[in-house]
């Protein structure tokens, strides 16, 4: 039976293993080079199957092996992809047009071959064994991909070489550790889809212009550069993300340019120009151009414009939103930091926002009836002149976020205990007032900001129970009862009950080790008994007025020092200074780098 005649134009049944049980092995044909791509398959077929059903001799086997490395190392390839393995095996996704083959070796050595199915997609897969990284190696006519797939942080190499692959029309390598300089890959001109966000691509991309079958185009993230003005030339995108990145130009023109355009992120570059145009790309639903120098009005992208996600935080766009209340599909809306302007009370009709971010503007408006609101996660408003009885916002039960710091609205939080999935509430500065003990059930919370003069009150005893919070302030406010029970609060980083009526023993607080920032400076807390106590790194540590006496004082540094504190700064005032009992303690403080102030 000849191999060449019968194997290699069979069509690999279960029965091969019968097929290959042959004793001429002629499968190179008379000048040792290789027989048509469809015969290498046949090879590799045939050793696979030896692997598993063991029917070739060993010599067999090594001769045929060797065969096929003493020709494929004579054969170029595209050899500048790697692979880590550490127990997740490799895959990526091609096609190929009909006619077109190549041979994927995964450095492992096997080899793997694939003839073009058109449209139908392969999926290619490595098979280690060991734990490594591996050089993949690509022969035959990778230059006639069409798509070509490959994700995952595994994966990396130079790959500035893919600009020969020029029959691409869609490039996904998203999430891989892939760099090298892509100012080339203008000349791909097929390319309808790319999608490199995250890697470490580089290069200048401004010819990128060039590439107007562009539909998608994502490099967010990576290292390109350039000056992108005349990527307004790219009328076909409706995806476009470079957010995070080098490059410069204006996007002024872009949405006359782009009328199909659906998502644009550029935030975080350095861009410029007029927003204006973009009310002409009348599909758009998603805009992030937030850290970047765009300005113009934005008051006509209302009614035009079926938003669902604006961040424009932190730019120089302009214009009255009081006709915003129509984008009643707006999910996502921050314009933080803008010189937006309007009475926009009426919003409380974008019942679909979850995000609201209007801080540091001039909006106005009474905002009682954003009650109605009952989708939002997260509301900024500090610094902004609201106004309004807030007291129903209690209906806000998905609220995660929430910062009233000093805007002037008014009424009762008690019955806020409501928000049950709260992280973060500032009401810093506020005319709010209301009984507060009840927010000790709120174990969600994280940050606590009632300070700054606000008119809550009530027994605050219970807050030991706020096991997650870093920032608890309670400054100014006529709250009381005791926090010798808060040492449970191991994950604090700034405490700040000064100016309050609250008592107890602070010894106990030892547990705190995280704290960067304690501010006790009220007179009714004690520090009777002495402890491990060890301040974090840089912690202060501020007792102004309080009610330690000499003794308490000696207590205090006794623990620090039991505790091995260094490199804090420890503030007592408005007692009898200390005793000399705390002067080793005092002595080895001062030499590790603390600062000690008594008087």
């Amino acid at each position: 039976m000849n191999y060449e005649s019968t194997l290699v134009r069979s069509k690999l049944s279960n029965d091969i293993a019968t097929q290959c049980k042959i004793e001429n092995y002629s499968i190179f044909s008379k000048n040792n080079d290789w027989v048509d791509m469809f015969s290498r398959q046949m090879i590799y077929k045939a050793l696979d199957y030896d692997d598993a059903y063991g029917f070739l001799t060993g010599s067999q086997h090594a001769l045929l092996s060797a065969r096929v490395n003493k020709n494929i190392s004579n054969v170029t390839s595209f050899s500048s992809m790697n692979f880590t393995y550490s127990g997740t095996q490799g895959s990526f996704v091609f096609r190929l047009p009909v006619g077109k083959s190549v041979i994927i070796d995964w450095g492992d050595g096997y080899f793997w071959s694939y003839t073009g199915q058109g449209t139908i997609p392969m999926f290619t897969e490595s098979y280690y064994t060991v734990n490594g990284k591996y050089t993949i190696k690509i022969y035959g006519d990778y230059n006639s991909f069409t798509t070509l797939e490959i994700t995952g942080s595994a994966f990396d190499g130079y790959i500035d070489g893919m600009v020969a692959f020029k029959g691409l029309t869609y490039l996904d390598i998203s999430g891989t550790d892939f760099t090298g300089d892509v100012s080339s890959w203008s000349a791909l001109s097929a390319l309808e889809y790319i999608n490199a966000n995250g890697t470490s691509i580089y290069g200048d991309v401004s010819s990128w212009a060039a590439l107007t079958a562009l539909t998608h185009l994502d490099v967010g993230g990576t290292n390109v550069s350039g000056i992108i003005t005349g990527w307004s030339a790219l009328t076909s995108l409706d995806y476009l993300d470079f957010n995070a990145t080098s490059v410069t130009g204006s996007v002024a023109g872009w949405g006359t340019a782009m009328p199909g355009l659906l998502y644009l992120d550029g935030s975080s570059t350095s861009i410029t120009g007029s927003v204006v145009s973009f009310v002409d790309a009348t599909g758009l639903l998603h805009i992030d151009l937030a850290d970047t120098t765009v300005s113009g009005s934005i008051a006509a992208w209302d009614p035009t414009l079926s938003l669902t996600y604006v961040d424009l935080e932190n730019t120089s766009v302009s214009g009255s939103v009081a006709g915003w209340d129509s984008m009643t599909s707006l999910e996502y809306l921050e314009l933080s930091s803008t010189s937006v302007t309007g009475n926009v009370a009426v919003w409380s009709a974008l019942t679909s926002l979850t995000h609201l971010g209007v801080a540091d503007t001039s909006l106005t408006g009474d905002i009682s009836v954003w009650s109605a609101l009952t989708a939002l996660e997260y509301f900024d408003s500090e610094n902004a002149s609201f106004t309004g009885d807030v007291t129903g916002w209690s209906t806000l039960t998905s609220i995660k976020y929430m910062n009233l710091k000093l805007v002037p609205v008014t009424g009762a939080i008690n019955g806020w205990i409501t928000m049950t999935e709260i992280n973060t509430l500032n009401i810093y500065g506020d005319a709010l007032t209301g009984d507060v003990s009840g927010l000790a059930a709120l174990t969600t919370l994280t940050n606590l900001n009632l300070g700054g003069g606000t008119g809550v009150t009530g027994v605050v005893t219970g807050y030991s129970a706020l096991i997650n919070l870093v920032e608890l302030n309670l400054g100014g406010t006529a709250v009381t009862g005791s926090v010798a029970g808060w040492g449970t609060l191991t994950e604090m980083l700034d405490i700040v009950i000064q100016s309050t009526s609250l008592t107890g023993e602070v010894s106990g607080w030892y547990p705190m080790t995280k704290c960067i920032y304690y501010s006790v400076a009220i007179s009714n807390v004690d520090f009777l008994s002495t402890s491990n106590w060890k301040l974090a790194n840089g912690a202060q540590f501020f007792a102004i007025s309080s009610g330690f006496t000499a003794t308490e004082a000696d207590n205090a540094l006794i623990s620090f020092y039991n505790g091995q504190t260094t490199n804090a700064r420890i503030y007592f005032t408005g007692n009898n200074g200390r005793t000399s009992a705390s002067d080793v303690a005092v002595a080895w403080l001062v030499a590790h780098g603390c600062t000690i102030d008594i008087a």
